[in-house]
């Protein structure tokens, strides 16, 4: 979408990770994320916590964090530039709040204009707009749409919805997912290594090649195979006089079908 249309004129009453502290919203120097009546045993109260101290996120006069609220588009990407530390223009007095937030974005390499083809700034991020801005959040690029799932999942940026790692790419993405993988992406910056979610990994290899088979590789081979895809693109691709045929692996009974590119 152009940037022209992300221009919504109601944008500025929907701030609610309260970037420049509106009324509504708790002063940071005052609330501390132990304070939140809504977050204690909450499986995200450390992260929140953590990005308080940090000055990027603000919780509601409440007393309240609200945790399970969505997060918009515009939102995440404010947060983003603040906890990154990416430095924002200074807004004109005809912008909308988010504005110099996209525009640092932007310039960064986090965002692309043409990433987003429906709906505007307001629209709630799901689970793969956010899985896109991390991984590029972490310097890596990508032009395969969907691949950004299995870069998350791969590098612990994000995890599974339940045990089963279902990856819900689709959903729309809370507060409290929106600060725990910012604070996992400070620990990657930083030089940590993460955990990972093997069954996330391997559903989002399924969504991005149609079968988990270098997630299931490793068990069956003594030398490690990783990252080698290429490699199995090539040996499942075939030239002939009328052009490439490439095999795809077919789930659940993993038949391969030719298919003319």
């Amino acid at each position: 979408m152009k940037r022209k249309g992300w221009v919504n004129a109601c944008g500025v009453f929907l701030l609610s990770f309260c970037i420049c502290t509106p009324a509504g919203a708790l002063d940071n120097s005052n609330v501390t994320g132990a304070a939140f009546t809504d977050i204690r045993g909450f499986w995200a109260e450390d992260a929140i916590s953590g990005a308080m101290h940090k000055g990027y996120v603000a919780g509601y006069e409440d007393g309240t964090f609200r945790p399970e609220r969505e997060v918009t588009r515009a939102e995440f990407v404010a947060m983003m530039d603040n906890a990154l530390g990416i430095p924002v223009p200074k807004s004109t007095p005809e912008q909308i709040w988010y504005e110099p937030f996209i525009d640092a974005a932007v310039k960064s390499g986090i965002h692309q204009w043409s990433d987003f083809n429906s709906g505007d700034w307001n629209t709630a991020l799901t689970r793969e707009e956010l899985a896109r801005l991390a991984v590029r959040a972490i310097g890596v690029q990508n032009e395969v749409p969907t691949k950004w799932m299995y870069l998350a999942t791969e590098k612990g940026i994000l995890a599974g919805l339940n045990e089963f790692g279902t990856l819900g790419e689709k959903k729309t993405t809370t507060r409290a997912q929106s600060v725990a993988v910012i604070e996992r992406i400070l620990n990657l910056k930083s030089g940590q290594i993460l955990p990972v979610d093997k069954h996330a990994i391997a559903n989002a290899e399924i969504l991005w090649h149609k079968t988990n088979m270098m997630t299931v590789l490793p068990s069956y081979f003594s030398t490690p195979v990783k990252n080698r895809w290429e490699d199995v693109e090539k040996a499942m691709t075939q030239v002939t006089d009328g052009g490439t045929n490439k095999c795809e692996v077919q789930n659940p009974l993993n038949r391969c079908k030719i298919k003319s590119t």
